[in-house]
């Protein structure tokens, strides 16, 4: 593979799970232990990482309309971004 064609995310974390923001093709949604991050996919500069949700989850799902749904414990939470 040609270099640029490969992302590479160096996270502290294990990573569980991770998607693309709902509309956005060059932002990620990272879950890692300590929540779910919004995270820049371009690399030429320092990375851009927002958190979206700060609570320890258990999942993350894109639903339909690109809606945000979080499963912590027996709770589901839609996210609004």
């Amino acid at each position: 593979f040609p270099s640029h064609d490969i992302k590479v995310l160096d996270w502290q974390d294990d990573i569980k799970k991770f998607d693309f923001l709902p509309g956005r093709n060059d932002v990620f949604l990272v879950l890692v232990n300590s929540g779910l991050y919004a995270v820049e996919a371009d690399g030429r500069s320092e990375r851009n990482v927002q958190a979206v949700y700060t609570n320890k989850i258990d999942d993350f799902l894109i639903g339909p309309n690109n809606k945000i749904f979080v499963r912590d414990g027996n709770r589901f939470f839609e996210l609004t971004i």
